[in-house]
């Protein structure tokens, strides 16, 4: 192709080595692009040249391994980047992945923003439903349930069917279930809504991490550990409408001794406006994707499903909108506080205690921006994890020892730090460390275990407060010391250039 055929304003689609390679699902020769190319725009030249090269580069794989992207020291590209990274370079950070951005951010708000309604609510749907700590526990297992489903099936269904769906219809589960939770009539049909609601909420950080990860360029990877503050973000919005709504719509704290007893279905209706509200929430970021943002399927995806020329088309839009044609603590900390805080305020410990979790999740919130630093630093995304980790579990014990009130509330924010920093760095390094092919379906598999561990922890943490109360906390200490131990012995740093995992590991 000679330069002036790359400036024509309206190219055929496939060259003949690009066709040859192309699978039955490509379109065919006669297909064009549908904008005209200007003479600054990165050209279909630039983006087909690359394509081939990445086809190349993947025919010459060795059998045992996976290709090596070196960054340079400085953080820029460096010259290990693939071809098809060294586009993404070249198209580099605009408003279609600063959108995207904001909209995958939507998808991590709404994972945190529902666990912690769960945390939130339980107290009063014990109460509402009059159920035993011994199974109040199936509460929080139940929507850990539906992520672990979640989170494996989305990510299966987008590394074999793209990532376009998953973007889509995730959070549109969320919202319908999240609307039927409000109106459920009994605590099995409550268990039942919130699995349903886990199955789409669940499958949103894989999925979403991996689409983000797979648009920006390399040297804006880190971007995808700041992409936590929306996953802090949504415990604090969930943890502001709980403080404004629970205490005013629920049974009250310390009724009258003459008072009758609480009507549920009248006065603790609380717990149903919360579910009802984030399902507005959830409805408002899904309509958010569909109307306001057009998704391009994930070139990475694209090349490795053998669909290099569609993958030509996608790039090449993406330039055109950027304008340049070129577990245990989490879940029964609201009600550990209740307890613990009551036993030192006495009346309006209940209040006290959803301001407490105010400051809980929003001390969690600068956790993600540190993590983006420190990952870059000679620290890595290793000794992040782990430092991070160990920190989580120093400062769980000291919540449970402390007695006062400041000891309790400044121990819970300082475990809120360093946990949300932890998850920071985990969600990041997961989908760096896979190669494309495999990307959606490992990071779903590593999100649907850590739900695994969501449905057994509330379950064990019910029996252990009948033997003491402190017990789960002691426990979820121990397991992240463990946790930390292990993410020492890691094989693999992505920070300066990563091994990617493929299929034969």
């Amino acid at each position: 192709m000679s330069q002036g055929q790359a400036r024509t304003p309206r190219t055929s689609l496939s060259t003949p080595s690009l066709s040859r390679r192309n699978s039955p699902h490509a379109r065919p020769e006669t297909d064009s692009f549908p904008f005209p190319l200007s003479s600054s725009a990165l050209s279909r030249e630039d983006i087909t040249t690359r394509l081939l090269a990445e086809e190349a580069e993947e025919d010459d794989e060795e059998p045992t391994g996976g290709k090596r992207r070196v960054d340079s020291p400085d953080g820029g590209a460096g010259e290990g980047l693939s071809p098809l990274d060294e586009t993404l370079e070249k198209i580099g950070m605009g408003r279609y992945q600063k959108s995207l951005l904001v909209l995958c951010g939507f998808g991590w708000m709404a994972d945190n923003m529902w666990l912690q309604c769960v945390a939130v609510i339980l107290p009063r749907v014990q109460e509402h439903y009059d159920v035993s700590d011994r199974w109040i526990g199936l509460l929080s297992a139940s929507i850990f349930a539906g992520m672990m489903v979640g989170a494996w099936g989305w990510g299966s269904y987008s590394d074999a069917q793209g990532r376009t769906p998953a973007f889509n219809f995730t959070l549109l589960l969320t919202s319908v279930f999240g609307l039927l939770s409000a109106f459920a009539p009994s605590f099995p049909w409550l268990c039942a809504a919130l699995f349903g609601l886990g199955t789409g909420v669940g499958g949103s950080m894989p999925t979403d991490g991996t689409l983000f990860l797979e648009n920006v360029p390399p040297t804006q990877h880190y971007l995808l550990t700041a992409l936590s503050a929306f996953f802090s973000l949504g415990a604090v919005l969930t943890s502001l409408l709980g403080l404004l709504i629970i205490p005013r719509y629920s049974c009250p704290e310390h009724p009258l001794p003459d008072s009758p007893p609480c009507d549920v279905d009248v006065e603790n209706l609380g717990w149903r406006y919360m579910l009802g509200s984030l399902a507005v929430v959830s409805i408002t970021f899904f309509i958010c994707r569909i109307l306001f943002f057009r998704l391009q399927e994930s070139a990475k995806y694209l090349v490795s499903a053998g669909r290099p020329s569609e993958a030509i088309i996608a790039l090449q839009r993406i330039s055109r909108i950027n304008g340049d044609e070129a577990v245990i603590f989490n879940v029964f900390l609201p009600k550990y506080l209740e307890q613990k805080v009551g036993e030192v305020a006495g009346d309006g410990g209940r209040e006290q205690s959803l301001r407490d979790y105010v400051l809980y999740t929003v001390s969690g919130m600068p956790g993600s921006l540190l993590g983006a630093y420190l990952i870059e630093t000679s620290w890595g995304r290793r000794g992040t994890m782990a430092i991070s980790t160990v920190a989580t579990s120093l400062a769980t014990f000291v919540f449970v020892l402390v007695s006062s009130q400041a000891g309790v509330v400044v121990s819970s924010m300082v475990v809120s730090l360093a946990a949300t920093l932890m998850y920071a760095v985990i969600y990041s390094y997961t989908p760096e460390v896979f190669s494309p092919a495999i990307r959606g379906t490992a990071s779903g598999i590593a999100s649907a275990l850590s739900r695994l561990a969501g449905i057994i922890a509330p379950i064990l943490t019910g029996l252990m407060l009948s033997i003491h109360v402190s017990l789960p906390l002691f426990v979820s200490a121990a397991c992240f010391a463990v946790t930390a131990a292990c993410m020492v012995m890691l094989p693999i740093e992505t920070r300066g250039g990563p091994k990617v995992v493929g299929v034969g590991h």
